[in-house]
């Protein structure tokens, strides 16, 4: 029996004092899947993420298993964690200011994470300016130069998240989990890199983990999910069965809500169509 590329075993997370934040979860993804945690704030989902990526802040300790390809990310020394962050796993936060070092030059920040990817290889300025630029048009930025060159204070939050999208791709990694990765965008930004993200799943053997609390997200761009509340999980399946015919209560009163707001848009449209 072929290993899941993900493998989460009854993962808890609790903080110093004993407080659990995410109670004895499991879950797994095979190689080129789809998956999404679905949940409101406070749900656990980012924990999760955090967790699966060795990057649980001070105060905070994770029991369990978590196996990425392979390797244990519970309770493994810091070395080990980071030989498996970047190559193995990589994540494209909610905010990509939290990715982005605001001293660096975007460019320069592609590429070190390209040169942390070719190690042992070294690479020359000319091969690794070729990378960056590659790097940078692969996630649709136009006027590659001009964004290498820029801090990125000096870019949308769009064109930044595009760069911490080509750096979490930089190592061709074999999971990548999308935390929010829209929700700091503005509207009209959102739905181009959602399109990118969904390209960019479709068209490699990459397993995609999404975080999001918004169910018309999720179901574009996950095939199951994993609904979580207070740090539990109450319901899984596949994205059309949890949006059709939700088992939970908890998940049929996500679902009653989003098709909710999507009904008062759709009212909101029409009326300003009818002043026009």
């Amino acid at each position: 029996m072929t290993e899941p590329l993900l493998s989460v075993e009854s993962l808890t997370v609790r903080t110093d004092d004993g407080k659990v934040l995410v109670d004895d979860l499991s879950l797994s993804a095979a190689a080129g899947s789809r998956l999404a945690l679905i949940g409101e704030s406070g749900s656990g989902k980012s924990l999760t993420s955090l967790a699966i990526m060795g990057l649980l802040p001070d105060g905070l300790a994770a029991e369990g298993s978590i196996r990425v390809a392979g390797h244990e990310m519970v309770r493994v020394a810091d070395a080990a964690a980071r030989r498996v962050r970047g190559r193995r796993v990589g994540i494209v936060f909610q905010e990509p200011l939290t990715a982005l070092d605001p001293l660096a030059r975007l460019g320069d920040q592609v590429g070190e994470a390209i040169v942390r990817a070719a190690r042992p290889r070294r690479m020359s300025r000319a091969e690794l300016r070729d990378a960056v630029r590659a790097a940078l048009t692969d996630v649709r930025l136009h006027e590659v130069d001009r964004i290498a060159h820029a801090y990125p204070h000096e870019a949308s939050g769009g064109q930044r998240q595009r760069v911490a999208i080509a750096m979490a791709l930089a190592a061709h990694p074999d999971l990548l989990i999308l935390d929010e990765p829209t929700t700091a965008l503005d509207v009209t930004v959102q739905a181009a890199v959602l399109q990118l993200l969904d390209v960019i799943a479709r068209g490699s053997a990459m397993t995609t983990l999404f975080v999001s609390h918004d169910l018309a997200v999720v179901a574009r761009m996950a095939d199951e999910a994993v609904v979580l509340r207070g740090g539990r999980m109450v319901e899984q399946g596949p994205v059309a069965r949890l949006l059709t015919a939700p088992r939970h209560e908890y998940t049929q009163q996500l679902v009653a809500a989003a098709r909710s707001l999507d009904s008062a848009l759709d009212v909101g449209a029409a009326g300003e169509g009818g002043d026009r």
